[in-house]
């Protein structure tokens, strides 16, 4: 309750005027044993990384080894700083992949359905009266949250099972310059479908109890659905 709190006050200035947030999901969590053997394994990963750098470049450098690369010698001081960025870029991307992961929110409110999700890049503008930077939630292209307003043909349906099921709404009005592009290219190439992110069309994955979900959602689509499909 706390987690869903903290989420709704995040959400507040992301909201446009009378907007209220009817529903809030997130994909299912995997059994914690997955999760633990998918860590192992990403560490003995790391540590084999590092030990084949540590082995293969270093040492033999601190020894006085020679090391051709692009022909030329390679020196201790040459070799460490690629090799400390290789390390910290492959972990430092784990570290944001996973937390990006775990901060994915489904959202569905009065107007429309949504996908929280935090950039890494942003757009922020300076406010003078307040005296700091604060990030422009009204940019669909870099706002933390993205999706679709409701028309009088969004549908929600249900693929896959209720465990671990995807609930993928459609025929959403939004407001990225490249939804309708992405649209037509998803249409023409099919086997993009997933691969390009089309916020008209938006999937919400690993849902459990699905069909559930579903229902519920598609009780909210029905009560404030517009007669007109420009409005949101």
């Amino acid at each position: 309750m706390n987690q869903e709190k903290k989420l709704r006050e995040k959400l507040a200035p992301m909201l446009v005027e009378h907007e209220t947030i009817e529903w809030i999901g997130r994909p299912a969590r995997l059994p914690s044993l997955y999760v633990r053997v998918f860590r192992i394994i990403g560490a003995i990963a790391a540590v084999i990384l590092t030990l084949a750098l540590v082995f293969e470049v270093l040492l033999p450098l601190h020894r006085g080894e020679i090391i051709m690369m692009e022909g030329e010698p390679l020196t201790l001081k040459r070799a460490l700083p690629p090799t400390l960025i290789t390390v910290i870029s492959v972990g430092g991307f784990a570290y944001l992949w996973i937390r990006q992961s775990k901060a994915v929110r489904y959202i569905v409110t009065n107007m429309r359905a949504l996908i929280y999700m935090p950039v890494w890049g942003a757009r922020f503008s300076f406010d003078f009266k307040k005296k700091k930077l604060e990030r422009n939630y009204t940019d669909p292209e870099y706002s933390p949250i993205s999706g679709g307003y409701f028309t009088a043909d969004t549908t929600v349906s249900q693929t896959g099972p209720d465990t671990y099921g995807y609930l993928n709404i459609s025929n959403l009005r939004s407001d990225m310059d490249d939804a309708k592009a992405i649209s037509i290219v998803k249409k023409i190439l099919p086997f993009l479908d997933g691969v390009i992110y089309d916020p008209a069309n938006l999937v919400f994955t690993e849902i459990q109890h699905a069909e559930i979900a579903r229902l519920h959602i598609q009780s909210i689509i029905d009560k404030h659905r517009p007669k007109d499909p420009q409005t949101p």
